[in-house]
């Protein structure tokens, strides 16, 4: 894949199972892993879910990080 452009290299890693953040959080939320922000009106706000998604997934990778420089320093 060397000189590959951007488009080429998503194309490649999509022809082997990559998901997009996005597809990547619909997923968490469809397996009850997050939540799905709601507005008052009762219906889901692409923006919220989008944005909950991405701190739900930041926090998770923060929380596993810090928990693996625990055990390293223990």
């Amino acid at each position: 894949m060397d000189g590959a452009d951007a488009s080429q290299l998503h194309e490649y890693a999509r022809s082997r199972g990559m998901r997009t953040l996005y597809e990547d959080g619909l997923k968490k939320v469809a397996t009850g892993l997050v939540g799905l922000p709601v507005s008052e009106d009762g219906v889901g706000d692409l923006a919220a879910v989008s944005e909950a998604i991405l701190n739900e997934i930041q926090v998770k990778a923060i929380d596993h990080v810090i928990d693996w420089l625990r055990k390293k320093l223990s």
